[in-house]
Formats: C-alpha cells, structure tokens, sequence
C-alpha cells in the first residue's frame, strides 16, 4: 500500500494522470504519476492524500459512522 499524500491528491490523478491544480515541476509530477501507476499494476493499492472517494473505496472502521474512518485494506 501507498499512502501518497500530496503526491496523488486524487484518484484522478493517479488513475488517470490528470495534473493537479498547482506545480513546481511537471516533468517530476508525470515521472511521479508513472511511477505510482507501475506499481499499481504490479497490486500495490495507492491512496490519494485528499480524495473523499477514499471513504467509499474502502470498508469502515466501524459500520455504524462509515463516515468517520475506513481500514486501508483492498476490499477485492
């Protein structure tokens, strides 16, 4: 597992290389985006830093408050 934190703010981002709003370096961000996608081919689960799909993509901690927090754990 990959927790990317600013690396990958979205799943958009990772999945489908879309840039973020805001850079210093883009040929960096892409080789970034590259990298994150080679190892999600090879079954590493990548977890964007900001992204409220995060909820849903994962099962919850406890399923009474499924908003309050999931466990990092591939559900498939």
């Amino acid at each position: 597992m990959l927790l990317a934190s600013d690396a990958a703010h979205f799943y958009d981002e990772v999945d489908d290389g879309l840039l973020f709003g805001t850079f210093t370096d883009l040929p960096a961000m892409f080789a970034t985006y590259r990298r994150m996608a080679s190892w999600t081919a090879d079954g590493v689960t990548v977890v964007p830093g900001h992204d409220p799909a995060v909820m849903a993509r994962f099962p919850p901690v406890d399923p009474s408050r499924p908003e309050l927090a999931v466990r990092l754990h591939p559900t498939h």
